[in-house]
Formats: C-alpha cells, structure tokens, sequence
C-alpha cells in the first residue's frame, strides 16, 4: 500500500470515527502524532496480489464474493468491490504469485500487508522485504528502504497477528517455531493398520498414486484437477469401505490432498480488523503499534495474548551472525541438502548452492527438474571431494533467503566447516521509532544538521532515571545524521533560530527565541495539503514549491523578515555566526530556506538544519519534563521542592511571588498557565498545552541546581486548557524530597485579600458573575444561588465571598486535599504556619532575604526538619480493629465496632466457623443510640454467615488449593448467594460466581506463569497471570488480605492490562510497602482492572488474587417484592416526602389522588343539598396527563399542599349518597 497522496474525501459520517482519532489530541497518542485536519489519510493506491480463483467453498467464509463471482481471479474481484465502494480509492489487481515480482516491484510499496496461507509464501515474502533494506556506513538502518510487514494467519477459531520492522524487531524467519508443525501420519499404520479416514487418503496419495500412475508417468497430484480428485475419492472410498471406516467424503479428500486448514468467517473478519489497524497505526502513528506478535483464540472465549519476538542471533534472514554446519568429510552433497530442507531451523525450500571456481561462479546443485538432470551426478559425491579444488562456496537461496555468503574451512582432516553469513550488515537493535513514510528522515542535501540526540536522556537513560521515569515517556530520539552539530555546542548569543512553518503553527508553539519565516501561510498550507491528499502529490509539490519560492523572495525584501534581519547584521547590532533553520519534521521546508540561505553565502554566517524539526524538539522536552522531577540527584530535580498549600485566598501566589522577589527558586504554575483563580478570573484565554509545556520545562531547567524548590499545590489541570504531566505531578504528589508547608489564614483576612485581589473583576461586569453562578449550578441548590445572586445584586460582596468560601471551596478543598495532607502529616513532612493578614506588605516584611534562605526559614519559622527524624507510621487498612479485638483477615465480620454488641452467642474470634451467627439489626442506630442510617428499620432476626475473602492462602507452599462445592445457598443478609466449599476436613463459606453449582470443583491459584493461563470460570488466580480482556470479580486491593471489589451481586470487572510480576516473598512485601505509600508504582509493574459498572480503572499489583467470572444473583435488582411486608423484613423503612428532581434522593413523586367517584350536587326543599356520587367516566390518558401536569407544577413551584374546597373534599367515598345543611 502506498500512503503518500492519499485521502477519502468524502468528510461523510462514514469517517466520523476516524477524525475523532487523528483530528484531535488523546492521552494514548504517540509523541510524533499531530492532530490536524489534514491527518485524515487513506490507502486510496492499493496493489492485491493473489494467485488463485473463487470456489464455491470460499463463499461461506468470505464475505466479499457472491456466487456469481465463482471462477473469477480473487484479486479483481476484490479490486472491484473496494473501487466501487470508495470512488476516490485505486486498486491494482495482480493474478500472480508473490513470487512472480521482482524486488523493483515491492520497492514502490510503504507497507505490506500479507493474508498467506502457507509458511513458504510467508518466509519468501519476508525474505524480499529484508534484502531491500539497506544500511549506511556506520552500520545503522536506513530508514527510507525500510518497508513495515503486517502477517496475519487464521487456522479454524485462532489466528495470528505479526508486525515486522526490518531492523528492528524480530522478522518471520525468527519467529519460525512458532508456527505449528504440519500433521504427518506413521508410514507404518498407513498401510497396514488403517483407523482414520484421513489414513485412507494418505495411503492412496503417497503409495498407491505412485505405483499406479493413472494419468502418466511422472504426473504429480494436483490439488486443483476434478479428475484426480475424484480418482483419489474412489479408491479411498473402497479402502476405507475394506476396513470399515467412515467419514470419507469429497471434502475431507480436498482437506488432506491441498492441506486445507478449516476457516472460520468470524475469525478471519477478526484478524483482517487487527491488520487493517496496525497497518493504519503505522502509517498515521495514532497509538503505538503492536510490539510485536498477537494471538487469538475463541475456542473457549476470547483469548488474546501479545508478546514480542525476539530477534535470533543466528537468524540468517534479519542479522548477519554466520551459521556454522559441520559436516564429516566423507558426507555426501546429498546430506547438505537434504540437512538443508530438514533442519528445523533452517526448513528451506528449493536451495541452490554454487561456488566460485577460478574467479567464475560455477553450479553445484540446483532444485529444479530440468535444471538437475545435468548435475544429479554430484549429489553422489562428498564433500571431501570439492575441498582440492575449491576455495570456497557460495549458496543460493533465491525463494527464501535471498542471497548468502560463506567458505569452506577444514578444521580437521575428517570434518568440514560450513559457514553462511549473510550480506546483511550488523543492525543496531533499537525499536519504538516513528516508521511512516512522511516521517523518514532525508539526510541527503549537502546542508549541516544540528542534532539533538546528545542532550540529556534524549536516547539512553540512567538506571535511576529508568526506575522512577513515567510509563508515558515518549520514545527516543532517532540517530543523529553523521557529522552533524551537538546542540549543546551551539553559542545563544550568535545563533538565530528561524521557524520555518506557518504562521498558525508558530503560534500553537515554536522554540524559544525562534523568529517566523513562513515558507506557506495557512492558507497556502491548507491548498497544498488538499491536493497531497487527494493523490495527487506532483502536483502538490509543484503548487508548493511556487508558493515558497514567492514567500522566500517576499521575505528577502527589504521589508521582509530576512531583509530587515540582514539590515542590522550589517549595522553590526546584531551579526549572527549560525542560522539555524527548522520545520515541523525537518523536511521540505526548513531543507528549502536552508539550501538558500546557504547559497546566499553570507560572510562569517553559517546556515544549518535541526534535524527531526520542531517534532524532534517537542519529543525531547516531553522527555525531560518527564525524567526531571522524579530524578533526585544530578541531572534531576536535585533540590527539596517545597509546595505551598492553603485554602483560597490565603495568598500562595502571592508569596510565591514574594518569595521569587527574594531571590528564590520558583514555579509558578498559573503565571505559567495564565489562569487565575477556579471561577474568577478564568474568562482570559489560556495559552495551549504545548506552550504551557514549554514555560515548565524552561523553568525546571533553570531549577535543576537550585537547592530547594518552592511552588503552590495545584490540581492536574491548571485551568480548562493546561495540566500537568505525569513527571512533575508525581513529584508533586509523592515525599520524595519534596515537603509542604500549609497557610492558614482567618476567614475575614481571607475575605479581604480576594476582595482587593479581586476588585475589578467583581466591579466591572455582571457577565463574569453570570459565568460563575452557571458554574456553581452544578453544585448548590437554587435556594442558595438565589441568597448569592441577591448578596451580589446588593453589592454585599464581603458576604457573599465568605459564603462562597464556606460552603464552596472549603469543603471541595478539604475533600481533595486532606488524605493526602494527613499522609504528609505522618511522615514529618508538612508544616503549619499561621498568617494573621494576607497582604503584600506583611509577605515582605516576614520574609527574610536570600542569603538565608539555604536554611529555608520563612515567617520566623526554621524548616530544618529532617525526614528520618520523624515517626514513620504505617497501618493496614484491612487490620483495623477495635481495641483488644483479633480478627481473621479476609473475613467480614458482622460489625466493625464490638461483638458483644453485636453477637447474642459466645463466638472465638480467632476461630472461623461455618455455623450461623445470629446477628441483631441496629435499625440504623450506633451503640450510643443515635442514628446513623436513615430509612433503616430492626427487620428479622435471620442468621448470618461468616465469609471467608481470601480465596488462596498458598503464599509460601506455591500450591493449587482444590475446593468442592457442598452447598449454594441464598443468604438473608447479603445479595449475591453463598457457597459452602470443602477442602479435606476445613470448610468455609466463599461469595458465589454465577456458574458455580452443587458437586464443582474449585482451584485456588498463586503462581503467575510467564505466559497467560486459559482462565477458568469460578477459580481464583493472580491477576497477573490472565490474559487481558478476562471477567473477574472479588477482587483484592492487596495480596493477601482478602475481596475488597465486586464483592455485590452481579458486579465484575476486566482485566485491560497485566503487569510485570514478583515471584519472591521479599520482592512481594517491598510492592506491599510500596503500595501503602504515597509514592505511585511504575505502571509496568501493576495490572489494571476497570470496572464493569462505573468504567473506572483501578490498579493492583499482579499478584492480587481474583477470581475469575461474575458474582452470583445478577438479576437481584429486578426482583420485585410481593408485599411491603417482606420489604420491612430486609430492613427497608419506608420513605416519604415530595420528590426532588435535582437530587431524587428523598421521598417518591406525589401525585394527586383520583376520586373512585364523581360527585353531583343537587339542591332539595329546606334549603339542603344532595350529593350523588357516580363513577367516572374521564378516559385513562387524560386522567394520567392531568396526574403529571400536577406533579410536574409540585416540583416546579414546591408549593405547600393545601386543601381544596370541592365536592370531594372530606367526603367518605363508600357513601353513595350524603346530605349536609348550610348554616
């Protein structure tokens, strides 16, 4: 497939999907991916390849042939279909084989894509692919000859996906074993112990077709011919019918004659999805493609597994470690090739060896029929014979291996040495580079290049850095082109930086101190693009290099960029020794103004590239921002970082800003970001994500020597627009030396500083108030909006700030902040100063000046405090008990506070039992009898079962722990239903799965096998050990301890991605420590679940044990109670009230009682009246929309309920007739 110059035009909700992934940015994009309208690519030259015709076998497996495509070549038909599905899209049908191409012709592709159905296609096709691609002088790959493979395969329901980069992953040829063997019959049992059908077949195909000949001498089977198969058909037919076997049919005879391996439609449909989508990632680099092998299997669910494939030292295809066979002398020519076609590690197909005898090449052995009948002779002969005259051999191996080199070397008088070494130079072993076509680096125009790759941790990292680095880091930085320029070298006072893109592009970010220069304006770009896409790509260049050609001469004006530039070079203000031209990629454009500001020739000025343009720079400053917080020593973030913490309008920015006045080290974050305040002061515009990016990383370089460190607590995002990343959030979250130091300020001189910070923004416009009380509608009730609208009306701006303080940002601080400020507070690393105003002029006089700042003293307080010198206390979550009271862990006792109030009999709390408890319902209230749980009643008394939670207790023994299920049973006092299990004389009562029956046989497992168990319903592993996309529930947060998760009925979760495991016990309790930290895990080293009910991800360690499948009664939510009665036995008081449609959590919806009867009045003498009640007869929608006009009037207007005056009003309805008198 080529990918240059090809778009789908048609901007249809076809593509809808597809502009979400490259229109956009995401969180699993890679670094060099740009978003832009222009990313929506598609393969519109398009080149299929295939040797065979349509039978009417392949329509149930196939969904792109019909039955009137019967006998039609596969490649055009499927050319057809796809031409007259997308009019924009040209494809190219071949009715060949692969092998009937030259190298010229895979030359011209980006990408291959192989369907192939046998292992010699594949090892052919991967052959070419690796002879193209060529190496430079100092033995590293080039990119530009490099062409991606996407091999793919299905065998009945499994199938394979593979991606090979020549050069850098391993290749087909490495991953050969992988591949299963092909199904071989004992000679033996063939002909005289027939009991398969397929017996029948081989004995009439290997013995009987060769010894009767029926259509000729030296006619071979041909898989193809209706003739011989039916010929095969008969005569295994009357074999089988001799030995009384069935099941030969014509079918089976296809089967084994062509070796037909049985395919499934959805599997295929499956594995074409996975190959269209790699090959998609690897083109527009979207999402990191697949490192480097996928297996899938739904013979018994979905079963996927990816793993990367090593490439083999001795690999004669991908490296060039020579292969060394000995042979004894007296072995014949015939050995070396039949060892040559054998061996399990070559299995090479037609080889042929030649020699070079006298400076010519001479022919020892070819593989072909015609060929052979001239040099049959020297298969007879040994190789002891050839040694006299020949200096060495050459082999041959035109189908598989391409071409090979190596020498005959006698080691001893009765052995030979045979040595392959292929032409193919030593290939560096990097992987996880950018491999599109658009993205290769050009590295041939005579212009100097500065490269990046020498600054820090661009391509290698240190171990430490490597430890604590984030798993979001980018990939590293491609090699640096030879001779070019360290960056490091280049002088800032002489060098000009000039930004070659276009004026939009240079907005969204640019380096530091780079002057614009476009080459296209947007405008231009965007046309140029349009025709690219469109596939015409000559001419995009043509129109391209016109528009640059009028905008470099345009900018030589002297008016221009350029012009005015050389204006004060020549004033001597300003004389530049290196301009340093850039692009986006480091491509056409910068390649462009560098070639002519180079010809210009300007005297004592140089003219260089960057290579890999702006996107070079972009991934190194993602890398650093990455590796420079979490690396404490040299090289890193070195300093204590010290974070300012408050609530708001306590003035951190302010002393942030006081402390930067003071000569301290500083990072400002919202200066950064230029965003003020949650709700005030947002409405600015705020600067992009890269241009935040860019301030941070300028900061923290000029950070990285500073002793210490301060900044203010922020949250992840720092505004709408910037957040920050995942470096520098987890050393702004974790103790590694960073401490915080906490405000405190009275309300009132809170109030103060936010009205004086604040002023012109609550005087100037009631358009900000507006933005801000839409805001706080997602959080407070009208009644309250409306008290803040009237105090904001009123201009009673003091209150209304105190009232949006208390009951607004207070509480959301103390919920986001205060775990974790309690978590500094154990480890000795947050300290509390309190500030009695909040002002400039107190800022200053408190704090000291810089030369004794070292000592960190601020506000008369000395910040000395040591980390080791502070408790370090650390407790067990699932071991908090009551005083005095042991408790086994895993299992959930009835209440947390005190058994005997609880438990009515004597219970050793040390003992587990099986025997029902008899647990009293509280009805909602503590053992101070206070309430604690509204809509709670006493219920009945039914007995309750202890449930043990830890599944595997085999941490030492390693041991599978079997279990029987004796009994399910429904328990009063929990949802899901409970099984009681057996293992030898102990029983225990576990949480059900929903596939768990009476006389199963459960397993407990521990151990995590370095390739994923085929999981099974209802047993217990370490999440570490199942392949993704598996089912569990009861989970545990922590090894050991027992089900924390999807304990509830019907719950689950699945697993999205497994993790590096610990086997040894002391590994396990570091994790454990680890884990209970504040600091965050590597991400490499944890498994992540996400719940299948609320979709959020949670990670564990891979050896938490799960269990796998779904808890039992998933259907409890639909059960519909017979009678309030058995409502109240479970527990459940009944509600009453108006119904609140914000938050729906008090009460039901009133509506308002229909009478049974209608009521008539009718005046009679002595001035009474009668009522007459009669039925109605309104119809049943208009009384239910009158019910709902009236609820909806309830919940708009919440007005008391008052009685009516009516006729039904008061009125017992049983009377069918009533009388009262006026008075």
């Amino acid at each position: 497939m080529v990918s240059h110059g090809n778009v789908c035009c048609d901007r249809t909700a076809r593509w809808e999907a597809i502009e979400c992934i490259l229109g956009r940015s995401g969180p699993l994009q890679r670094s060099e991916f740009e978003p832009s309208s222009e990313a929506l690519m598609g393969f519109c030259h398009i080149d299929v390849v295939d040797m065979d015709t349509i039978d009417v076998s392949n329509l149930n497996r196939q969904f792109l042939f019909t039955e009137k495509d019967v006998g039609r070549s596969k490649a055009e038909v499927a050319a057809d279909f796809i031409m007259r599905r997308i009019d924009t899209c040209k494809v190219t049908p071949h009715f060949k084989k692969i092998q009937d191409f030259g190298s010229n012709f895979y030359k011209q592709f980006d990408i291959v894509i192989c369907g192939l159905d046998s292992v010699i296609a594949r090892r052919w096709i991967n052959s070419m692919l690796a002879s193209l691609l060529e190496y430079k002088e100092d033995g590293t790959p080039d990119f530009q000859t490099m062409i991606p493979l996407v091999d793919g395969g299905t065998e009945g329901f499994k199938g394979h996906v593979i991606v090979v980069l020549f050069g850098f992953t391993g290749c087909i040829e490495c991953s050969l074993d992988l591949y299963p063997p092909q199904v071989n019959y004992p000679l033996c049992t063939i002909a005289h112990t027939p009991r398969l059908p397929e017996h029948c077949v081989e004995f009439v195909r290997l013995l009987l077709w060769p010894k009767e000949q029926p259509f000729g001498p030296g006619v071979d089977i041909d898989g193809d011919s209706p003739d011989h198969l039916e010929w095969i058909f008969s005569h295994s037919s009357e074999r089988a019918k001799e030995y009384g076997i069935q099941g030969v049919d014509m079918r089976l005879v296809k089967g084994v004659v062509k070796r037909i391996v049985p395919s499934v439609a959805s599997t295929n449909a499956v594995i074409a999805s996975a190959l269209v989508t790699e090959a998609f990632k690897l083109v527009t680099l979207c999402y990191d493609y697949l490192n480097s092998c996928m297996n899938f299997s739904d013979v018994e669910g979905i079963y996927t597994y990816t793993f990367q494939i090593e490439r083999k030292d001795g690999c004669l295809v991908c490296n060039n470690a020579p292969k060394k066979l000995e042979f004894p002398s007296k072995a014949t020519l015939r050995e070396l090739v039949e060892h040559l076609k054998n061996d399990p590690t070559l299995q090479m197909h037609s080889p042929t060896i030649t020699t070079v005898l006298n400076g010519s090449n001479r022919t020892l052995f070819v593989d072909f029929d015609d060929a052979m009948q001239g040099l049959r002779a020297n298969l007879s002969k040994s190789l002891g014979a050839f040694v006299a005259m020949l200096y060495g051999i050459e082999m041959h191996f035109p189908f598989i291996l391409g071409l090979f080199t190596g020498s005959w070397s006698v080691t001893a008088p009765q052995s030979i040495l045979v040595i392959f070494n292929s032409l193919n130079r030593l290939v560096l072993p990097t992987f996880g580079r950018c491999f599109a076509s658009q993205h290769r680096a050009n590295f041939k125009h005579q212009l100097k290049y500065v490269n990046l790759t020498d600054e820090p941790f661009a391509v290698a990292l240190s171990p430490e850095a490597a430890e604590h680095a984030p798993a979001s880091l980018p990939p590293p930085l491609d090699p640096a082109p030879r001779g070019s320029i360290p960056w490091f070298t280049l002088d800032p006072t002489t060098t000009l930086l000039i930004d070659a893109r276009s004026p939009c592009e240079y907005d969204a970010d640019h380096i530091e101190g780079a002057i614009n220069v476009p080459i296209l304006s947007n405008q231009e770009r965007m046309d140029v693009g349009k025709i690219f896409f469109a596939g015409d790509a000559l001419e995009a260049r043509l129109l391209g290099a016109r528009f640059a050609c009028t905008n470099i001469a345009q900018s030589l004006r002297p008016e221009g960029p350029l012009g005015r530039l050389f204006e004060i070079s020549n004033r001597k203000s300003f004389s530049p020794q290196l301009i340093l031209v850039y692009c986006s990629r480091g491509g056409q454009r910068s390649m462009g103004l560098g070639t002519v500001l180079s010809e210009l020739n300007y005297p004592g000025c140089e003219v260089a590239c960057l290579a890999g343009g702006y996107r070079a720079w972009r991934r190194l400053l993602l890398r650093q921002l990455g590796i420079w917080p979490t690396l404490v020593g040299p090289g890193g973030l070195a300093g204590t970082l010290w974070v300012l913490s408050s609530l708001t309008g306590c003035g951190k920015t302010l002393l942030l800003e006081e402390l930067e006045a003071a000569g301290e080290s500083t990072l400002n974050l919202e200066r950064m970001a230029e965003h003020k305040g949650s709700m005030f002061g947002g409405a600015a515009m705020q600067p992009t994500q890269r241009i935040f990016d860019a301030r941070l990383h300028s900061g923290l370089r000029r950070c990285l020597t500073a002793p210490h460190v301060w900044t203010e607590c922020e949250s992840r995002s720092v505004g709408p627009r910037c957040q920050l990343g995942d470096g520098f959030w987890q050393r702004l979250r974790g103790t590694r030396s960073t401490a915080r130091v906490w405000l405190s300020a009275p309300l009132e001189a809170r109030v103060n500083w936010i009205l004086q910070d604040y002023a012109d923004w609550l005087h100037n416009s009631e358009e900000n108030l507006k933005r801000v009380f839409e805001s706080l509608a997602n959080y407070h009730s009208k009644n309250r909006l409306e008290s803040w609208r009237k105090l904001a009306r009123n201009g009673d701006y003091a209150a209304f700030v105190a009232e949006l303080l208390e009951h607004h940002y207070d509480p959301l601080y103390k919920k986001s902040r205060g775990p974790m400020l309690r978590h500094f507070t154990d480890m000795g690393l947050l300290h509390r100063v309190e500030v009695p105003v909040v002002s400039r002029a107190y800022f200053q006089k408190q704090t000291l000046k810089a030369t004794l700042f070292p000592s960190r003293r601020i506000f008369g307080l000395l910040f000395v405090l040591p980390i080791n010198e502070f408790p370090f206390f650390r407790c067990n979550r699932a071991f908090r008990t009551s005083c005095g009271l042991q408790r086994h862990p895993g299992i959930t006792y009835p209440h947390k506070l005190s058994w005997q109030w609880l438990i009515e009999k004597f219970v050793n709390p040390n003992q587990y039992t099986v025997d029902p408890i008899r647990k009293i319902r509280t009805g909602g209230r503590g053992p101070d009898g206070r309430i604690q749980y509204k809509h709670v009643t006493t219920g009945l008394n039914m007995p309750y079962f202890l449930v043990d939670y830890v599944r595997s207790r085999q941490m030492e023994a390693k041991e599978v722990q079997e279990e029987v299920i004796l009994k399910i049973a429904k328990n009063w006092w929990r949802d899901p239903y409970l099984a009681l299990t057996a293992s030898g004389e102990v029983k225990r009562w576990i949480i059900a799965t929903s596939n768990m029956k009476e006389g199963d046989v459960i397993r407990s497992h521990w151990e995590i096998p370095s390739i994923p168990v085929v999981p099974v319903l209802g047993d217990a592993y370490p999440v570490g050990a199942l392949p993704v996309g598996t089912q569990v529930c009861l989970i545990e947060m922590h090894p050991g301890e027992g089900a924390m998760i999807c304990r509830a009925a019907g719950t689950s979760a699945t697993v999205v991605r497994r993790g590096t495991a610990v086997h040894d016990l002391s590994g396990l309790r570091t994790q454990m420590d680890d884990m209970l930290s504040a600091e965050p895990i590597d991400e490499r080293f944890t498994s992540t679940l996400q719940l299948d009910s609320s979709r959020r991800e949670v990670r564990l360690l891979p050896t938490c044990v799960v269990v796998v499948g779904q808890v039992s009664n998933e259907t409890h939510n639909k059960q519909r109670y017979r009678k309030f009665g058995e409502k109240y036995w479970h527990g459940i008081k009944q509600r009453s009230g108006l119904y609140q449609k914000k938050t729906g959590r008090f009460g039901r919806k009133i509506y308002p009682v229909d009478p049974l009867l209608d009521c008539t009045r009718e005046e009679v003498p002595d001035g009474e009246i009668r009522a007459k009640f009669t039925l109605p007869e309104r119809p049943e929608l208009e009384r239910r929309r009158v019910r709902e006009i009236f609820a909806d009037s309830l919940l708009v207007r919440r007005p008391k309920i008052r009685p009516v005056p009516g006729p039904n009003n008061a009125l017992p309805h049983t009377l069918p007739l009533f009388t009262w008198r006026h008075y």
